[in-house]
């Protein structure tokens, strides 16, 4: 099956990994053009990604070059240091040291002004959590069409509002390090779950929107994508 994920973050890794954010439309099993595939057991409707923008490191790790933050962005008033629960890792895993964040899933994101936010995540763990929150003024890549947890594989996120869905987009499978292997062909690599990948992803500071919803596969599987961490905005 193909490893698909819906829009691009490209990443690097230092604590962690990082991927960038990207779109998405529906394909089932053909790659991601410019990616790096992983041998599947079997195929399932999958989301493939584009070409990604500039990316952000996990916390602690060093951002890819040309990686940095919009002119004129701002770091989120008010927030203030909270840490993934040990609890919400992986069974019969602990993921010492912890990786501090600003909001842990199920909290919420305190929005500074801008047209668009951008948001560093990471995750570690079962859990994702927000380490970094900034205005930027940008334009967005349209939405792509809305995505069924439970029907296709890959990792996206979107905003919610009181009518439904407003914004959704696509990132990179951020649990696997692209061309990391050893053999000549540059393998991807599995990236053990306690290790902290970085995600970036970009949404609009749209004032409808109530909520943040990352969306991705059960951690090391291909199988239907799941909710993995829900803000409120």
């Amino acid at each position: 099956m193909a490893r698909c994920c819906p829009f691009a973050l490209a990443f690097t890794l230092a604590l962690g990994a990082t991927v960038g954010c990207s779109g998405v439309d529906e394909a089932s099993t053909a790659s991601i053009p410019g990616e790096s595939t992983v041998p599947r057991p079997k195929e399932r409707p999958s989301v493939p990604a584009d070409s990604a923008p500039a990316s952000h490191a996990a916390p602690g790790s060093h951002a890819a070059p040309g990686s940095h933050a919009a002119p004129g962005s701002h770091a989120a008033p008010g927030s203030q240091a909270t840490t993934l629960s040990p609890a919400a890792a992986l069974p019969n895993t602990a993921c010492p040291p912890v990786t501090p964040v600003i909001v842990a899933s199920g909290g919420s994101i305190v929005r500074p002004p801008g047209s668009a936010l951008r948001l560093l995540l990471v995750y570690q763990g079962a859990a994702i959590g927000v380490t970094d929150v900034r205005a930027v003024d940008m334009i967005l890549p349209n939405t792509i069409a809305t995505l069924a947890a439970g029907s296709v594989s890959g990792y996206w996120y979107e905003t919610r509002g009181p009518g439904g869905v407003l914004y959704t987009r696509g990132f990179q499978d951020p649990t696997v390090l692209e061309g990391a292997g050893t053999d000549a062909d540059f393998s991807d690599t599995r990236l053990a779950p306690c290790v902290p990948k970085g995600i970036s992803v970009d949404v609009p500071n749209d004032p409808q929107a109530t909520d943040l919803v990352i969306y991705g596969n059960p951690y090391g599987t291909d199988l239907a994508a799941v909710e993995l961490a829900h803000f409120t905005l």
